[in-house]
């Protein structure tokens, strides 16, 4: 059964990981206006965490920074299906940031699309990494 839950397993809060998704070298995709970065775990139960950052830069006030945090995670939940069944088949676990580069602020009926689009690109890119990684092993 598909749930669009959102736990508390799924979201990124080792430091090290952290670390490593914001690292250079690290696996990262420009979708504007979306920036998502990632890095692959050791398998656990979970197939992706998130980690979700908002511009101090871009939004001053904490008001609409939190309110773009809580939107785009609204985001991941509803669609984390098309990112997280094809690391299931893969058994993989992956780490992703999420980042809103865009000017305005986030309308969520409005960026869904390229939301959507972006996650099948980083599923695909991952598809594609782990076959080169296969036959490079052997």
């Amino acid at each position: 059964m598909i749930t669009n839950g959102f736990t508390k397993k799924e979201r990124v809060h080792v430091e090290s990981v952290i670390t490593a998704l914001f690292a250079k070298g690290n696996f990262s995709l420009y979708a504007p206006p979306f920036r998502f970065s990632w890095v692959i775990l050791e398998p656990t139960s979970v197939a992706c965490q998130i980690l979700v950052v908002s511009s101090k830069k871009k939004l001053k006030s904490s008001v609409d920074r939190n309110r773009q945090k809580r939107q785009l995670r609204e985001l991941y939940r509803l669609h984390k299906n098309e990112l997280t069944e094809p690391l299931k088949q893969l058994k993989l676990s992956i780490a992703l940031s999420v980042i809103y580069t865009g000017i305005e602020s986030l309308q969520v009926v409005k960026h869904t699309p390229y939301f959507i689009k972006a996650l099948h690109k980083i599923a695909i890119a991952i598809q594609k990494d782990h076959k080169l990684s296969i036959h490079s092993a052997h």
